[in-house]
Formats: C-alpha cells, structure tokens, sequence
C-alpha cells in the first residue's frame, strides 16, 4: 500500500486562549504543506471569543471541518472526539499554536511508505513569540528499540509532530482523559500493543515557547496527571516499582521548582 496525502486528516483542538495571530500561522502552515491532505478537522474545545470563532467558521469548508464542544473536555479528548470523525488511514496531529514545516507530510508519508511503523514522529525547533528568539532542538531518539528505553523516563514522540495509523489508533483506546501528559500515555499505549514507533531525524515543526509554557508546568494541579500516567507505565508493564517511584520523586520536585531555576534546567537539560 502506499500512502498518500489524500490518506491523511490533520487533527487540531482550539480553546479559549488560543491566540489569534498564532492560529492563522498554524492554519497557513497546513495550507503551505509540499503534500495536500485530505482534510484538517478542527475541535472547538469549550466557548471561544467571537474573533476565533468567525475566523474558523470562514475558513474554506471543504478543507476545514469545524466542531464545536459545549464545554472544555481538555485537549487528549477533544483530539478523539476529532479523530473519531476521520475516515483517512492516517492522521497527523497539530497545535492551534505552532509551525509545521513545509514538508512535514512529504517526508512522514515516506517514511510509512518505506517502515512498517504506527506512529511517525520528528524534532521541534522552539522559538520566542515575542523576541524572536530561537531555542535549541529537540530531536529524540529514532528507532523503536531506543524508543521503547526513552519512554522509561520520557515521552518518546514530540506529540506536535506526530503521523499515526487511525485504526491502530483505535485499538490502543486513544487518548487518555488527562489534562496535561496524555500524549505520553497514548505512545506507551502503543507500545504496549506491540506497534513500532520511529522519529525522523529531521525538525518537522516550529514550536512556540516562552515564560508562560514554563508557568503551566507548574503546580500542585499537575501532579493528578503526573502520578496517572506513572502509574499507567507501570501498569502496561513499561516500568517497574524502582523506577515508577524515582520518576514520581523527579516529576513532583520539577513542579514546584522556582521559575528562574526551571529556566536553567529546562534549556541546559529538559530539552535535549
């Protein structure tokens, strides 16, 4: 079989406080892709303001599918109310905020047409939003193998980037209903089935960052999530009871670490 970009639904969940002008970027960027894809299925994650909302509603309706939710069910669970709607063999996932580059979908589908693969995923370069600045990429390791290691510690696909099979999608159960790591647990969810995951090497998406990404990884609210998706890893039998605890120690201290040091750590550390 080979796939290509009619075979492939961007999936996108938009909230309240996604900004405008970003939006319009993310938007141009599936519009600039080298490859067309079928279609790009935006979730409406809760009330949005009258702005957001008459720009969505008047983008191009056959290549836009717009759904609204009454409420905000977090973004794990409004990316699977979107893909349940998919009819593609494959679907590409995007932030309501960031760049994908223009052959991101080129050079995925190249890869599933070469590996047998269920997910697909690339690097992330991190720029400021207001000074332009440019941060450090952040490739994760390639083949499966290295992967199945990776994700004892750490998320093993930039989940901005990730291309996956929607039916092997399905079969894992999807994303979990959490509020921040879901990514996470759906790639353990997919190893855990047996489904071969493999980053290219390549950066594939400009994502946003600045002080405020760093303040919403802070707080005793995450630390639900933080011991949920621990404890999934344990449970699929990803990790053992010595590293499930040491992971939990790490998490619960880098959630309450001052800015500044969370600063350092993260640019010397967390991003590589």
């Amino acid at each position: 079989m080979l796939y290509r970009g009619e075979d492939v639904t961007f999936i996108m969940s938009v909230y309240s406080k996604t900004d405008l002008n970003s939006l319009i970027e993310a938007i141009s960027s599936i519009e600039n892709q080298t490859v067309n894809v079928y279609k790009t299925i935006i979730v409406v994650d809760g009330p949005i303001d009258r702005n957001l909302s008459d720009y969505l509603t008047g983008l191009n309706k056959d290549l836009f599918e717009v759904d609204f939710l009454d409420i905000n069910v977090g973004p794990g669970s409004a990316r699977h109310k979107g893909i349940l709607k998919c009819v593609t063999k494959l679907i590409a996932i995007m932030d309501s905020d960031d760049i994908s580059l223009p052959f991101r979908i080129e050079q995925q589908l190249a890869l599933f047409n070469s590996k047998n693969v269920s997910v697909c995923g690339g690097g992330i370069l991190e720029f400021s939003s207001t000074s332009n600045e440019v941060f450090k990429k952040r490739i994760l390791p390639q083949t499966h193998n290295e992967l199945i290691k990776f994700s004892k510690i750490r998320s093993p696909i930039n989940n901005v980037t990730a291309m996956f099979k929607r039916l092997d999608y399905l079969e894992t159960g999807g994303y979990p209903e959490f509020r921040i790591a879901e990514d996470y647990c759906l790639w353990l969810r997919f190893i855990a089935k047996g489904f071969k995951l493999h980053n290219l090497e390549s950066v594939l998406v400009d994502v946003r960052f600045d002080d405020s990404t760093l303040s919403r990884r802070k707080g005793y609210k995450l630390l639900k999530y933080d011991f949920l998706c621990q404890k999934e890893s344990y449970t699929l039998g990803n990790i053992g009871i010595f590293t499930f605890i040491v992971n939990l120690f790490i998490l619960f201290s880098f959630r309450f670490l001052p800015r500044g040091l969370l600063k350092i750590l993260y640019s010397k550390f967390l991003r590589k």
